[in-house]
C-alpha cells in the first residue's frame, strides 16, 4: 500500500489509530512492562504531527526519528494513520508505569527517568527498611519501628524524584498544548484499607456500605478552550502522582499502605522542601479524591494499599471512557492489556459423582475465589458494544439502500419554532406511528438529564431514592405544564424538547461527524491507477457506502482524479474539525450546566453573565433538597415548586429580541453551536477551496443536518442508555511474552525469557542484569506485538519487525552479548540494514539466525547472587523480627516469634560478615577460630588425665561441638559465596557438609560409647532422672 501524499507533500492522516492500555500488576515485572511502555510512547511520539492555525495537521512534530521511532513512522505512513495513546489503566506494578507514560504523553517529556529508577534503584540491598535504605537519601528519616519488609518512603522519595527528573529534562507550561495527544484519561486503582462510607441507593429508605476498591483519575484535555483546558500532569501534581504509584503498588508486607500525611513527610526532605508547599497544593489535589472531600470521613483518615487486592485488571473504566471520545478524523480502535506472567489453567476433569469436600469448599471460599479474577465479563461487555455499533452502523446503511429519493424526505425537514408549536397528536400522522415512542423517550430523555442537571446544582446525589423524589416532581411538572394533545390548553411537548434537549442536538453533531467519517474511509479507498479489484472485500463496502451518502443526498460529486479527491478529503476534514469545536462547545458548556454545587457559588465571582443569570433562577429550588418527601405529599407545595422549575425552565431558554443576545444558559449554548456549524459550512475557513467541491459538500451535509431527526427516530431507541460513543468497534490484544514468539518461545525452548518470574515475581529485584534483561524482552515483545497486530498479513511486516529488533539489540542488549551476537550473524546484519528492499529469503534467513542465537547462544545467569541473597535474607529476618516486635505491643502472640526472628537475623547477619571471603572479620574469626580448636582440645586432654567423668572434659567436648557447628555454618556461607553459581561449587559445598555431619556423627558416637561405659555422662538438658 503506497502512502497517500498532500499538496503539502506529506502522507494524508486518514484515520487516528487509537489506543487504551491496560497495565496489569506483577512486583518486579514491572521492569518488563516499562520496555513495552517505551515502545508505546515510541509508537506515538514517531507519528505526532504539528497543528496548522487551522487545525489541520502539519508536518512532523518529530523531525528526525530515532530508535524504533523510524520503524513506527514507516508503520503510520503504510496505515495512513497517526497512533495516539489516549486512555491508560493501572494497578500495581502496571500502575506505577502507567502514570509515567500519561505524563511523558502529556507533557512531551522522556520516559528514561522510569527505566534509569528502574534498573538502578530496584534493587533490593537498597529496598530493604534497616538503615542502609535511607543512607542516601537527604534527610528522610528512618522509622524506629518497621511496618514493613522494604522502605515505603524510600520508594515514595524516588518516584517523586523521577517526575522531578523528567520536569527538568523537559519543562512543562500549563499554556503548552501536546503534541501526542488532545484528550488523554488515566486511572490508577487502589484499595482503601478500612473502607469509604458510602449511601446505597434504595427507593424507600437510606442504608450504607463500605467502599475498599479506589481509582484515581487524572485527566489532560487541551480541546476546550484554554481557560478550560485540564492539565492533571504538571509538576505542581508531582507529589499527588507519585501518591497514586506509591497507593497502587503497595504489596502486602513488602510495603505498608500510604497516607496523604506521608507524602508531607517526603515533602519536608530534601530539594523537595524548596519545590512544593505541601499545605497549598493539598487544595488543588481535592479534585483526585472528590468522595472523600467530607468533613467528617476526610481522606487523611485513610490508607490505601495495593490496587490489586480487588481489582488487578482494571478493564471497566476503559468502556465508560469510550462514551465521551470524539475525533476529527475516522478511528480505528486498538485496546491493548499487558500481562507479564499470564495464568496457566487448565479445565477441570472432574466426573458426575464428584462433589467438593470440606477441605476443598472452605480453600475455594477462603483463598481461591476471592482472589481470582476474571476478564472475560469485561471483554464481554467490550464486545456487547461492538456489536451494538455494527448493529446501528448496518441499520443506517440500510436505511440509505432502501429510503425514497428527497421528495419523500421533505416531511422530515427542520422546522424551529413553528415545529415547537404542533402537538404530537397533530404530526404522527405525518411522521408515521413509530415517531410517537420515539418522541416519548426524547421527552423523559430531557426530563432525566433536567433533573440529574437541578440535582448536582444545589448539591444533590443523582442517586438512591432522595434522587428518585425528584424526578417524581420532575414527572409532575411535565404533566402538569406540557401535553401531546391538541385540545389541550397547555404548552405542546415538541416546546419542552426545543428549548431543553441538549442532547439531540449533541447526537445531530455525532451524527454528522460519523457521515463525514464515512465517507473519508470511502474516498481513501478510490482507485486511478488500479481497478476495483484490488480492494478488499470491506474497502470496497466502504467506497460504496460513501457513494450512497453522497447520492441519497441529492448531490453528485465529481471526482475525476487523485487531485479532487485530496481536496474533498482535506475539505471534509476542516469540516468536521469544525464539527467538533462545535461539539466540544456543547460539552464544555453542558459541563459548567451540570456542575456540582453550582446552586452555592457566589455570584460576584462568576464571570459569565448568561451563567450568573441561571445561578440567580435556580435559588429558590435549593430549599427543596431536604423536603422533598413533605413536597410530594403536599398538593400546593408541589404545585409551588412546578412553577418554580417552570420558571427556571423558561429562564434557561429565553430567546432575544431581534438583534439582541441571548440571555438562557441554554438559548446562548444552542445560538453559539448553531453558528459554528453554519460557519463549519459556509466555507468561510476554506478559502482555497474550489466552488464547485465546496457546493457539493455544503448541500450534502445541509440535507442531513435538517433532516437528522428521521435518522435519530431510527437509532435513537437503539442507542438509547448504552455506551457507545466514539463509533469504531474496539479489537483487543494481548502483551505478553507467551504472545511474543518471533524471537524466543520460553514454552520451546523449557527456559524463562524473564527473570522477573523467579522468587514469585520478585526475582529482578535481586540483579541489575536481570533488570536490564526484562526491559530489553518488554521492548521486544512490545514491538512485535505493535507491529503484528497493525499489520497481520501485509508481506512489510517482517521487514518492519526486523528493524525495530535490531534497533532495540543495538540499544539495550548488554556489549558481551551483542559482540557475540553479531560475530555469530557476520555480515547479515549490516546487509539487511544497507539494502532498499531486503527479499524475502534474506530476511527469513535473519530471523531464523536470531531465533538460533537467543535460544542456544545468549548468556543470561539465572543463578541468584549468593552474596546479595544471603545478606538480603539476614537483613530481612532482622527487619521482620523488629516489624513483630512492634506488632507484639498490639498483639501479645507475635511477641516470642519477634524474639527469635531479630536474634536470628542478627547471628545469621554475623556469620554473613565473617563468611565473606578475605574481609577483614573473616580473618579475624579464621584466626580465633583455630586458637578455640586448639583450646578446646586441650580442655579434653586435660579432663581425660583428670578422669573421663569430669566437668572440664564435658564442658571442652561440648565446645568442641559448638565450635564445629560455627564453622560449619560459616564455611557453607562461605562456600555459596564463592561459587554457589557453578555446579562444582554446589558439589563441593553438599560434600563439605555431609563430611561435617559425618565427623559430628562419629564425635557423637564416640560420646555415647564413653557414657555407656560409664565414663562420662548426658548433660543436664538431656538426661532423665527418676525417683
Amino acid at each position: 500500500m503506497t502512502p497517500q501524499i498532500s499538496k503539502l507533500g506529506k502522507p494524508v492522516v486518514e484515520k487516528e489509530i487509537r489506543f487504551a492500555v491496560v497495565m496489569y500488576g506483577g512486583v518486579s515485572l514491572a521492569i518488563y512492562i516499562n520496555g513495552v511502555a517505551q515502545e508505546l510512547y515510541k509508537m506515538v511520539r514517531a507519528t505526532a504531527r504539528g497543528r496548522n492555525d487551522d487545525g489541520s495537521f502539519g508536518d512532523y512534530f518529530i523531525e528526525k526519528p530515532e530508535s524504533t521511532e523510524t520503524v513506527y513512522r514507516k508503520l503510520g505512513e503504510l496505515l495512513r494513520g497517526r497512533f495516539v495513546v489516549d486512555i491508560l489503566s493501572g494497578t500495581s506494578a502496571g500502575g506505577i508505569n502507567a502514570v509515567f507514560l500519561a505524563k511523558a504523553l502529556a507533557n512531551n517529556q522522556p520516559m528514561a527517568q522510569l527505566e534509569k529508577m528502574w534498573v538502578e534503584q530496584g534493587d533490593i540491598e537498597l529496598l530493604i527498611n534497616d538503615k542502609n535504605s535511607v543512607a542516601d537519601l537527604d534527610g528522610l528519616p528512618l522509622s524506629r519501628t518497621p511496618t514493613s519488609l522494604l522502605n515505603s518512603q524510600r520508594m515514595y522519595y524516588r518516584l517523586l524524584e523521577a517526575f522531578d527528573g523528567m520536569d527538568r529534562s523537559a519543562p512543562k507550561s500549563r499554556n503548552d498544548a501536546s503534541p501526542f495527544v488532545d484528550e488523554l484519561d488515566l486511572y490508577v486503582t487502589a484499595t482503601d484499607i478500612r473502607g469509604l462510607w458510602l449511601p446505597v441507593p434504595l427507593a424507600d429508605t437510606q442504608a450504607h456500605e463500605y467502599r475498599y476498591r479506589t481509582v484515581f483519575r487524572f485527566y489532560h484535555s487541551t480541546m476546550d478552550t484554554k481557560e478550560d483546558w485540564s492539565q492533571d500532569f504538571l509538576q505542581g501534581n508531582n507529589p499527588f502522582l507519585a501518591f497514586a504509584a506509591r497507593a497502587t503498588s503497595s504489596f502486602p508486607l513488602a510495603f505498608e499502605p500510604i497516607k496523604v500525611e506521608d507524602v508531607g513527610i517526603v515533602l519536608n526532605t530534601g530539594g523537595f522542601i524548596r519545590n512544593y508547599a505541601y499545605t497549598e497544593l493539598r487544595k488543588g489535589w481535592e479534585r483526585f479524591h472528590k468522595d472523600y472531600n467530607r468533613q467528617d470521613d476526610g481522606i487523611d483518615l485513610h490508607s490505601f494499599g495495593d490496587g490489586g487486592y480487588l481489582d488487578n485488571k482494571p478493564f471497566s473504566y476503559i468502556t465508560e471512557t469510550l462514551q465521551r471520545r470524539r475525533a476529527d478524523i475516522p478511528v480505528d480502535r486498538r485496546l491493548f492489556y499487558i500481562e507479564p506472567a499470564p495464568e496457566h489453567q487448565r479445565q477441570n476433569t472432574v466426573s458426575k459423582e464428584d462433589r467438593p469436600d470440606a477441605v476443598e469448599n472452605v480453600a475455594a471460599a477462603l483463598v481461591n475465589l476471592p482472589r481470582y479474577e476474571t476478564i472475560r465479563d469485561d471483554l464481554l461487555q467490550l464486545k456487547a458494544r461492538n456489536d451494538l455499533i455494527e448493529r446501528t452502523n448496518n441499520i443506517l446503511r440500510q436505511i440509505e439502500r432502501t429510503r425514497g429519493g428527497i421528495g419523500k424526505m421533505k416531511v422530515w425537514g427542520a422546522r424551529g419554532l413553528d415545529w415547537s408549536t404542533r402537538y404530537l397528536d397533530e404530526i404522527v400522522s405525518e411522521y408515521g406511528a413509530g415517531y410517537a415512542a420515539y418522541h416519548q423517550l426524547r421527552v423523559a430523555d430531557t426530563l432525566d438529564e433536567f433533573a440529574v442537571a437541578v440535582a448536582r446544582n444545589i448539591g444533590m446525589e443523582e442517586e438512591g431514592r432522595s434522587f428518585n423524589m425528584l424526578r417524581q416532581i420532575f414527572e409532575e411538572w411535565r404533566r402538569k405544564k406540557y401535553s401531546s394533545n391538541s385540545k389541550d390548553k397547555r404548552r405542546t411537548e415538541n416546546d419542552l424538547l426545543f428549548r431543553l434537549d441538549l442532547a439531540w442536538r449533541v447526537r445531530r453533531l455525532h451524527f454528522l461527524g460519523h457521515l463525514i467519517d464515512d465517507i473519508l474511509l470511502g474516498l481513501g479507498n478510490f482507485r486511478f491507477d488500479a481497478a476495483d479489484a484490488d480492494l478488499s472485500l470491506e474497502e470496497q463496502e466502504q467506497k460504496e457506502y460513501a457513494e450512497e451518502i453522497v447520492k441519497k443526498s441529492g448531490v453528485t460529486w465529481d471526482i475525476p482524479d487523485e487531485a479532487a479527491k485530496n481536496e474533498y478529503f482535506e475539505t471534509l476534514l476542516s469540516i468536521k474539525r469544525q464539527i467538533n469545536k462545535a461539539y466540544m462547545e456543547l460539552r464544555v458548556r453542558g459541563r459548567k450546566l451540570r456542575a456540582r454545587n453550582l446552586a452555592a457559588r457566589d455570584v460576584n465571582n462568576i464571570d459569565d453573565d448568561v451563567l450568573k443569570a441561571h445561578v440567580q433562577a435556580i435559588q429558590p429550588l435549593r430549599q427543596i433538597k431536604d423536603q422533598l418527601e413533605e413536597i410530594l405529599g403536599d398538593e400546593k407545595r408541589l404545585a409551588g415548586v412546578c412553577e418554580e422549575i417552570e420558571a427556571l425552565s423558561l429562564s434557561l431558554s429565553s430567546r432575544p429580541k431581534q438583534d439582541e443576545t441571548a440571555t438562557g444558559y441554554l438559548c446562548h449554548t444552542m445560538t453559539i453551536v448553531s453558528h459554528m456549524c453554519k460557519e463549519a459550512m459556509s466555507g468561510k475557513s476554506l478559502p482555497g477551496v474550489s466552488k464547485p467541491v465546496l457546493k457539493n459538500i455544503q448541500d450534502c451535509f445541509h440535507f442531513y443536518y435538517d433532516h437528522f431527526e428521521y435518522f435519530d427516530m431510527l437509532t435513537f431507541p437503539i442507542t438509547y442508555a448504552t455506551p457507545i460513543g466514539e463509533s469504531d468497534v474496539v479489537d483487543v490484544y494481548r502483551i505478553s511474552p507467551e504472545d511474543a514468539t518471533g524471537l524466543f518461545s520460553a514454552k520451546k525452548s523449557n527456559r524463562p525469557k524473564l527473570a522477573g518470574t523467579k522468587l514469585g515475581n520478585f526475582g529482578a529485584f535481586f540483579k541489575k542484569e536481570w533488570r536490564e534483561n526484562d526491559i530489553l524482552w518488554g521492548r521486544l515483545d512490545g514491538a512485535e506485538r505493535i507491529i503484528t497486530t497493525l499489520l497481520p498479513d501485509s508481506p512489510k511486516r517482517t521487514e518492519l519487525l526486523l528493524k525495530a529488533w535490531l534497533a532495540i539489540l543495538k540499544e539495550n542488549l548488554d556489549p558481551d552479548n551483542l559482540k557475540r551476537l553479531r560475530d555469530r550473524l557476520g555480515s547479515s546484519w549490516e546487509e539487511f540494514e544497507n539494502v532498499e528492499e531486503p527479499s524475502a529469503q534474506q530476511m527469513a534467513k535473519l530471523q531464523q539466525e536470531l531465533q538460533t542465537y537467543f535460544e542456544r547462544h545468549y548468556q543470561l545467569n539465572l543463578e541468584f547472587s549468593p552474596q546479595t541473597t544471603l545478606n538480603a535474607m539476614g537483613r530481612s529476618i532482622s527487619v521482620l523480627g523488629s516489624l513483630l516486635d512492634g506488632l507484639g505491643q498490639k498483639y501479645q502472640a507475635a511477641q516470642t516469634p519477634a524474639f527469635w526472628l531479630t536474634r536470628l537475623g542478627k547471628i545469621f547477619m554475623g556469620v554473613m560478615q565473617v563468611a565473606i571471603p578475605g574481609s577483614l572479620p573473616g580473618l579475624f574469626f579464621q584466626h580465633w577460630i583455630k586458637v578455640a580448636y586448639v583450646f578446646e582440645l586441650f580442655l579434653i586432654i586435660l579432663g581425660g588425665l583428670l578422669g573421663f567423668n569430669n566437668t572440664v572434659m564435658r564442658f571442652g567436648i561440648f565446645s568442641l561441638l559448638f565450635t564445629l557447628s560455627i564453622d560449619l555454618a560459616v564455611r557453607l556461607v562461605g562456600s555459596y559465596l564463592a561459587g554457589s553459581t557453578r555446579v562444582m561449587g554446589i558439589v563441593r559445598g553438599v560434600a563439605k557438609f555431609i563430611v561435617v555431619l559425618v565427623l559430628l556423627a562419629v564425635i557423637a558416637l564416640i560420646y555415647l560409647g564413653l557414657v555407656y561405659l560409664g565414663i562420662a555422662e548426658l548433660p543436664g538438658l538431656l538426661s532423665t532422672s527418676g525417683t
